[in-house]
């Protein structure tokens, strides 16, 4: 069992100081071996895996790229779309505008138009 401070002689006190920086010695030995230990795994595990990272953010810089070539090849599409319905709708708008009426006169016409084209080429049958 340790005396107490004030109970130890002079050389006592000199022998624990001693061996107390020597015990302080082997710990900060210890601490920097455990300092350059945890440094040489990470920098083994930096080694390993960033090439396998770095190949993942490729990939996915390529699909994200990918991505953006379909969406505009998209949005493309939907504008020609609009433009199509753009002019559908205009036809509309044109049959509404003619009538009925109008629209039954051209049809009737239209057939005695292809009347006249059938009995041409069927010769007056």
């Amino acid at each position: 069992m340790k005396k107490e401070i004030s109970e130890m002689t002079d050389r006592e006190l000199l022998m624990e100081l001693v061996e107390e920086t020597r015990r302080a010695g082997r710990m900060r030995r210890v601490k920097t071996i455990l300092w350059i230990a945890a440094a040489l795994v990470v920098f083994v595990l930096a080694c390993l895996y960033l090439p396998k990272l770095s190949a993942l953010l490729r990939h996915y810089n390529a699909v994200m790229n990918s991505l953006e070539s379909a969406t505009a090849r998209v949005n493309e599409s939907l504008e020609e779309f609009k433009i199509l319905a753009g002019e559908a709708q205009g036809f509309f708008d044109q049959v509404n505008q003619l009538g009925l009426d109008k629209l039954q006169e051209a049809l009737d016409e239209l057939h005695g138009v292809m009347e006249q084209i059938g009995s041409f080429f069927h010769f007056g049958s």
